[in-house]
């Protein structure tokens, strides 16, 4: 592929075997972005993790490693599912509107608190959290009417929390928003098309955010511009884009009920993997 043989020249000390990790990295991150409305973070966050460790990168800045370059790669792959999602009519961007101060606010804060966290603290509450998530996903729910937008108090106010705890995490934050548009009574769908224009969001300002702490943090690590690991952030941000059409094309034709135990599972699979 024309994008490996460039990074192949800027970085030709890379083992083969790591890059074709950041390859399925990517392309599994961008099918579930697609599929379920979410940045891919649930993917790359354990994933990154994992393979830094087996590379010998810095122990004490590995989470905060794997979450700024979740963050920056997904914004490439969140941009193409909310697209692409947007073109079957699947987005409410009333919502969106609203949720857009309280996430801004939401992304610094978090971003803030993470750089003064450590990474086994994190890593531990990233874990427990997606397990908590994945199982109300499994849990069966009624179904209910699509519901009215909520305020922009309500929405501003919830995406203030959601957009902290996935700036913390890497996450994106569509595995927050698409249960929460659930629970307020819309169609999955299209809660699902909704958090995917707001994982975009979420990654694009939490990767400014990570590259700006990292950079004034005094810490210089290994091929890292801040906390974002170029070689791992280029491969994925370009692999990841191509399956994320194709899991948006899948949302709309797939049933709720699949759709919701496929994302319950992925969940509680990748909050194990990090607990473990």
């Amino acid at each position: 592929m024309l994008f490996l043989g460039g990074y192949a020249l800027l970085w030709g000390s890379m083992e083969w075997y790591w890059i074709v990790s950041f390859v399925a990295v990517g392309l599994g991150a961008g099918l579930l972005s697609g599929l379920l409305g979410i940045s891919g973070g649930i993917v790359t966050v354990p994933c990154l993790l994992l393979i830094f460790k087996e590379m010998g990168l810095s122990e004490e800045y590995l989470m905060h490693m794997a979450v700024g370059t979740s963050l920056s790669a997904m914004s490439f792959n969140s941009f193409a599912s909310m697209l692409a999602h947007h073109r079957r009519g699947g987005i409410i961007w009333e919502a969106i509107g609203k949720m857009l101060p309280g996430l801004l606010v939401g992304v610094g804060l978090g971003s803030f608190i993470a750089d003064l966290l450590s990474s086994g603290f994190l890593q531990s509450f990233f874990g427990g959290f997606e397990l908590l998530v994945g199982l109300y996903f499994l849990w069966p729910v009624k179904a209910r009417d699509e519901g009215v937008v909520p305020s922009w108090w309500t929405l501003s106010g919830c995406m203030l929390v959601v957009s902290g705890l996935s700036a913390m995490l890497g996450i994106g934050g569509g595995l927050m928003v698409t249960p929460l548009l659930v629970f307020l009574g819309f169609d999955m769908r299209k809660s699902i098309g909704t958090a995917a224009g707001a994982s975009f969001l979420v990654c694009v300002f939490g990767a400014v955010s990570y590259l700006v702490l990292g950079l004034t943090s005094g810490v210089h690590l290994e091929d890292c511009i801040g906390y974002i690991h170029f070689p791992s952030f280029l491969i994925i941000s370009l692999s990841a884009p191509f399956a994320a059409v194709i899991g948006a094309y899948l949302t709309h034709q797939l049933s709720v009920k699949l759709l919701r135990k496929i994302f319950g599972i992925a969940l509680i699979v990748a909050g194990v993997a990090l607990l473990w």
